[in-house]
């Protein structure tokens, strides 16, 4: 019984210092190219990125007037050495650009979003690079 208390303590520190790692997604990127996300398109422009959630998987894509905010589900996705800038990746598929990852400089642990349908059946039989925009972390 006392070794369960002591398995539950470290259990529930544990816990703590994961959810105190949790990193919260703020930031603001000018967008050079019609972008997708999902099953939807984005156009060209100025965007803000804000996780809704505690544990930062659902992130808000706002900002843009041409568009209705949207809310995204994402995952996290780590790296061995913190990003040295606040960044947005996508992955370029033939004449499209996915969204793929967001990153906050100084930390290595960033979001990641699910491929679409679309993204899967283009990226099909072709190589795939990456497209880095540079992104300013927000208030």
């Amino acid at each position: 019984m006392k070794n369960l208390r002591y398995f539950l303590l470290a259990f529930a520190l544990l816990l703590t210092a994961v959810a105190a790692g949790a990193q919260e997604t703020k930031m603001k990127a000018n967008i050079p190219f019609d972008f997708m996300v999902g099953e939807r398109v984005y156009p060209a422009g100025q965007y803000l990125l804000n996780s809704i959630s505690g544990n930062g998987a659902a992130i808000r894509i706002d900002g843009n007037p041409e568009v209705q905010a949207s809310l995204v589900l994402t995952h996290a996705c780590e790296t061995t050495q913190p990003s040295k800038q606040t960044k947005l990746v996508f992955r370029p598929v033939g004449e499209n650009y996915f969204l793929h990852q967001v990153w906050i400089a100084g930390n290595n642990l960033g979001r990641e979003f699910h491929a679409s349908r679309e993204e899967i059946r283009l990226a099909q039989n072709r190589e795939q690079e990456l497209v880095v925009v540079a992104a300013n972390t927000t208030k």
